[in-house]
């Protein structure tokens, strides 16, 4: 697998930094899987796009939680309507760049803790439409 990013992905830096982010980490696995992690942020918030196993997948974090990410679909759950667990790269990429004020605005100072409280609750959510029978799908 290459390690150079496809067209979207590198349209998409380009986008995140017009918001102001600049680019923190570029790590790269070539042994395994070719497998690629970049991440953009300010003092705020964080957006990284990883390929693993080939697949190109968008997380959204705030720089003081740095272990806790959430996909775009969760996030849109949370702001629109439920939809689909499973977003392709490109609804990834057009969801974030379409609603970015929102995004940024669940990550301020303010919003934190309740954005991370009703994100981890989607997040239970999904793993109970998902795995129903499964010890995973009760909570801690």
């Amino acid at each position: 697998m290459s390690s150079n990013p496809p067209t979207q992905i590198k349209e998409f830096c380009v986008f995140l930094t017009s918001t102001g982010l600049r680019q923190t980490e570029h790590l790269q696995d070539v042994k395994n899987f070719g497998n690629s992690v970049i991440k953009y942020s300010d003092e705020r918030i964080a957006v990284r796009m990883v390929l693993d196993r080939g697949k190109w997948f968008i997380e959204v974090s705030d720089v003081p939680n740095p272990h806790t990410w959430f996909d775009p679909a969760l996030v849109r759950d949370l702001i629109a309507d439920r939809g689909n667990d499973e977003l392709s790269i490109e609804q990834q990429i057009d969801f974030v760049q379409t609603h970015w004020p929102k995004i940024r605005e669940l990550f301020t100072s303010e919003n934190r803790k309740e954005t991370f409280d009703k994100l981890k609750a989607l997040s239970e959510l999904r793993v109970q439409r998902r795995f129903p029978e499964s010890n995973l799908a009760t909570k801690h």
